[in-house]
């Protein structure tokens, strides 16, 4: 090993005049917050089916590079018979009256349609699966200067354990791009 090197530790140190020599105080480096959803930025593809892995599968929607909010792939609905699709994944290990931040981005280019939607949502379940609350992150209906975050904080309601965090397209016939879906402990 290289002793020039970084190793990522970060020291803090105290100089004390009245003390010959500084004491040296280790500081643990914190652990970075990271979401609870898995390909939250549809960077992977391991199968190379072009979808993004983790997600509920549709051929309505595909791993793209053609836009990106962050990283090199996005999520990208394209729908051209004026119908929609929905794409899910399930969150597992969640607690309960804990609340949660959620967001995604949303970008959608100018469409000559106008009737449809595309709306960011979790579902709260609890043990047995059933459906014990709902929290609507953000709808659209028309497009969007760029990419658009969507974000609450939202409660998970008291026997949450799992999450189907969601994706909902209605009555399209363009192209819409997602990124970076989050759900973090707040």
């Amino acid at each position: 090993a290289d002793p020039n090197e970084n190793d990522g530790k970060i020291y803090e140190f105290s100089l004390d005049p009245t003390c010959e020599s500084p004491a040296v105080t280790p500081t643990p480096t914190p652990t970075p917050v990271t979401t609870a959803i898995a390909n939250s930025s549809f960077e992977v593809d391991a199968n190379g089916d072009n979808r993004p892995d983790n997600w509920s599968s549709s051929p309505k929607f595909t791993r793209s590079s053609e836009q990106a909010q962050l990283g090199t792939y996005s999520g990208k609905f394209l729908i051209s018979d004026n119908t929609g699709a929905t794409i899910t994944q399930t969150v597992k290990n969640l607690t309960g009256g804990t609340s949660y931040n959620i967001g995604a981005f949303v970008n959608i280019p100018p469409l000559s349609d106008t009737d449809f939607s595309i709306t960011l949502k979790v579902i709260w379940k609890n043990s047995a699966g059933s459906t014990v609350g709902t929290s609507v992150i953000k709808a659209y209906t028309s497009q969007t200067a760029g990419w658009d975050q969507g974000s609450i904080i939202a409660n998970a309601t008291g026997t949450t354990t799992t999450a189907s965090v969601q994706v909902v397209v209605k009555k399209l016939n363009g192209t819409i791009y997602v990124d970076n879906y989050t759900l973090t402990p707040q």
